[in-house]
């Protein structure tokens, strides 16, 4: 997948994904934090997301786990 195939096929739904973000983390540049964190790993799995029927589906399970994740690591990080 080309950046240009990236773009068209990803960028359109950055804004959706990001009102997800921000109703599962609360803060705004947490929630860019954490889209930034899901657009990397969309660009590091790029030649496997041909096999990817539903973009917005697939990218919010994956924002999802980052949001997961994130929490774990407060929760888990010592005072």
């Amino acid at each position: 997948m080309t950046a240009e195939q990236f773009k068209k096929r990803f960028i359109h739904i950055y804004p959706k994904l990001f009102a997800i973000a921000m109703a599962n983390i609360g803060n705004s540049d947490d929630a860019k934090d954490v889209m930034q964190s899901l657009y990397m790993k969309l660009w590091e799995r790029r030649s496997e997301l041909h096999e990817v029927d539903n973009d917005i589906g697939y990218c919010r399970v994956m924002l999802k786990n980052i949001c997961r994740d994130r929490w774990r690591s407060k929760i888990l990080e010592p005072d």
